[in-house]
This record gives C-alpha cells, sequence and structure tokens, in this order.
C-alpha cells in the first residue's frame, strides 16, 4: 500500500476593510460593507461590483476584490503587471498558467489576457503537500 503524501494546512488572517478571513463572520460584514446585493452561489455574497465574499459556517473564508483601490500587503493592485509579483522576493510562490498563489501571506493574485493582475483573492487557509 501506497502512503499518501503528507498535506499541511496553512492559516492565513487577511484584512480587508476590518474583516479577518477565518475569524469575521457574516453580521460583522454586513456591520461593515452592508447587506450584500446579490448571492452568487450557496456561500458567495457580492458586496459591490469589486467584493465578493465566500463564507463557510458565516465565516469569511475568501475574499475576491477587483477594485482598482485596494492595494495589498505586498504593494500589489489590479492593474500590476504579472512581473511585479514574478519580482517579489521574500514569500514562497507556486505558479499557475493564469495566477501566482502567494503561500506567505495566503494571497492569489489572477492575470487577465495581458498578465495584469485582475483579481486579488484573500484566503483563510489552504493545504499543500
Amino acid at each position: 500500500m501506497l502512503d499518501k503524501p503528507s498535506t499541511t494546512l496553512r492559516e492565513y488572517r487577511n484584512k480587508y476593510q476590518n474583516l479577518i478571513t477565518g475569524v469575521s463572520t457574516f453580521e460583522d460584514t454586513a456591520s461593515a460593507l452592508g447587506d450584500p446585493i446579490s448571492r452568487e452561489s450557496f456561500s458567495k455574497y457580492r458586496y459591490s461590483g469589486d467584493i465578493e465574499i465566500v463564507f463557510k459556517n458565516k465565516v469569511i473564508m475568501t475574499v475576491i476584490i477587483k477594485d482598482s483601490n485596494y492595494t495589498d500587503v505586498n504593494g500589489i493592485s489590479i492593474g500590476a503587471d504579472k512581473g511585479d509579483i514574478d519580482s517579489l522576493e521574500g514569500i514562497e510562490k507556486r505558479q499557475f498558467k493564469t495566477s501566482t498563489m502567494n503561500l506567505t501571506n495566503g494571497s492569489i493574485y489572477w492575470y487577465d489576457a495581458e498578465n495584469k493582475v485582475n483579481r486579488i483573492v484573500l484566503i483563510a487557509d489552504t493545504k499543500f503537500k
């Protein structure tokens, strides 16, 4: 019998407008951002054209940011070039075809066809081998 590769759960506490992934609740979100303007799926809510939040058991798991005024802890904002992320030093990254995952800070940068950041996703946790 083959052993399964071990995975490690990495937890992150990312902040967006005083909301914290893995900590803040649906009620906290309503206080900070108001009521959602739509429900995108069972657990995903849109709070504006620029913000979507995914909840698990009423706790924020993911914040999807398309707000061009937002700048993350690494100084990256919507419209940044993929090269800006590639040149970040001191963080552990995983490259994918259309995104880069920052394992140090728990964020994912998604790119458009011109390799410009079009979404920044803040996560509460992930598992990696």
